[in-house]
């Protein structure tokens, strides 16, 4: 079941009332909204790992999204192993920019036709949006931390097989 992501202005109230303890900067709210994108889920769990009783600025709240991220892409995480490695190199194609098949096809060395199951697979997981044949990475939270495992160890965590 989809839910719909709150709206800045939910999500301020909500947190306002349920962790009246956590203290934004505007510039701090405004990254948390971005790093959570309103999805109910990931403002429950990025709030409840925030400092408490300290305003959180823009910085603050970037450095805490990354120190967390793990935490919140824990679900991903999962789902990111059950991949083949086929479909996590699509994954990690896609981190710079969306793409066309055919252009992923060329990458990977493959048939735009080999490509069908795995973009399937994807688009099924919600870790792959195509919109006018381009496809992009949807789930932010997955991309944040692909790019952050390749930052921290120089690679993309994979399967061996």
């Amino acid at each position: 079941m989809e839910i719909t992501p709150f709206t800045r202005k939910t999500v301020k109230n909500y947190l306002k009332e349920k962790l009246p303890s956590l203290i934004f900067k505007e510039d701090g709210f405004y990254r948390f909204y971005e790093c959570t994108r309103g999805i109910p889920y990931y403002v429950n769990t990025f709030a409840k790992l925030l400092k408490t009783d300290v305003p959180l600025g823009d910085e603050e709240v970037k450095n805490e999204f990354y120190r967390t991220l793990p935490f919140l892409a824990v679900d991903l995480i999962n789902q990111w192993g059950r991949l083949s490695l086929q479909e996590q190199k699509i994954l990690t194609i896609l981190i710079d920019k969306p793409l066309r098949r055919k252009e992923i096809a060329e990458k990977l060395g493959v048939t735009t036709g080999s490509l069908g199951a795995p973009f399937k697979k994807l688009q099924e997981r919600r870790l792959v949006k195509s919109q006018e044949g381009v496809y992009a990475i949807s789930e932010p939270i997955l991309k944040a931390w692909l790019v952050k495992e390749h930052k921290d160890k120089g690679v993309f965590p994979s399967r061996s097989t």
